[in-house]
C-alpha cells in the first residue's frame, strides 16, 4: 500500500495549497528477513502465534526507534501501515522522544486492546498501556458488533480509556463532527497521537472491510481537524490493502488524507 500511496502523493499539484517544502519522504522500514522468517514457520507448530509476536517485537524495536529519531527532531512523522500492530511503536516511539506518556485518538471500529499474549494487530493500545506510553485513550466510531465484553468493561472502569460508538453517531449524523471536536478535546491538552485504521471508512479496501462506517469526506474532515492542533505528535494510517485492481483508488484516498493533514488554511 505504501508503494502506491507515494505514488499517487509525489504526483499532487504544487501550489497555494500544497508545499512539497514542508515534507521530506524517508521511504519505508525494511522487514524483509523478517517476513523471510515467518514464511519459514510451520503453521501446525503450537508455538506458531508465540513465534509471529516474536517478529512483530522486533518490528516494533524499529518503528519506535525511527518514530523517536523523528520527533526528537522536532517533525512530525506520517505512518503509512502496514497493520495497526505498528501503533505500539509509534505510541513508544513518541513518548520516548517526548519523555513523557502521550495521548492517543484512535478513528477505527476496534479498540486494539486485547490480552497481553503474543504482539499482534490487536493488543498493540494494550502493550503500550502496560509500557506506560500511553496515557488518555479514545476510540472514536467503535463498532459494538466487534468488540468484546471483556474491554466493554475495562473501558468503563477506566477514565483514562474512552469510546464513542459508531452506532450512537448515527443517530445523531448532524453531530457527528462536534462530537469529534469534542472527543478531540479531550486528549488534545497533551502530546497526542492521531491513528486511523481504514476499517473505519466505509466500503474501503482494509483488512476488515465493512460495509457500514464513516465516509471517506468525513474522515478527510477528521484528519483536516486533528492536523491543525499543535499538540498532535504524529499521524498514523494504517490496514488498507491495495491490489491490481484498486491500487490507483486505494493510493489517491491515503493521497488526500495526508495532503489534508498537513495543508496550510490559506
Amino acid at each position: 500500500t505504501w508503494s502506491h500511496f507515494l505514488r499517487s502523493f509525489v504526483n499532487i499539484q504544487t501550489n497555494r495549497y500544497n508545499n512539497p517544502g514542508e515534507v521530506t519522504v524517508l521511504g519505508h522500514i525494511d522487514c524483509s528477513e523478517e517476513m523471510a522468517k515467518a514464511s519459514n514457520f510451520e503453521k501446525n507448530d503450537p508455538n506458531y502465534f508465540v513465534k509471529l509476536g516474536d517478529l512483530v517485537s522486533l518490528i516494533d524495536k524499529k518503528v519506535a526507534e525511527l518514530v523517536e529519531y523523528i520527533i526528537g527532531c522536532g517533525k512530525i512523522p506520517i505512518i503509512i501501515g502496514g497493520g495497526h500492530n505498528n501503533a505500539y511503536g509509534n505510541i513508544k516511539g513518541a513518548a520516548k522522544a517526548l519523555k513523557s506518556p502521550i495521548n492517543v485518538l484512535n478513528i477505527d471500529a476496534h479498540t486494539d486492546l486485547r490480552q497481553l499474549e503474543h504482539r499482534h494487530s490487536g493488543n498493540g493500545f494494550s502493550y503500550a498501556i502496560a509500557g506506560e506510553y500511553l496515557r488518555k485513550y479514545n476510540v472514536f466510531g467503535l463498532q459494538k458488533n466487534y468488540t468484546p465484553e471483556y474491554i466493554f468493561k475495562e473501558m468503563d472502569a477506566s477514565e483514562n480509556l474512552k469510546y464513542l460508538l459508531a452506532e450512537d453517531l448515527l443517530k445523531t449524523l448532524e453531530k457527528t463532527f462536534q462530537r469529534f471536536e469534542a472527543n478531540l478535546s479531550e486528549i488534545s491538552n497533551h502530546k497526542f497521537g492521531l491513528e486511523l485504521d481504514c476499517d473505519s471508512i466505509a466500503n474501503f479496501p482494509s483488512s476488515a472491510q465493512s460495509p457500514s462506517g464513516f465516509s471517506i469526506e468525513e474522515i478527510r474532515n477528521f484528519i483536516r481537524i486533528a492536523g491543525e492542533n499543535q499538540n498532535c505528535c504524529y499521524l498514523h494510517i494504517c490496514e488498507a490493502i491495495a491490489n491490481e485492481e484498486n491500487a490507483n483508488q486505494v493510493g489517491k484516498a491515503l493521497s488526500f488524507l495526508v495532503s489534508d493533514f498537513i495543508a496550510q488554511e490559506s
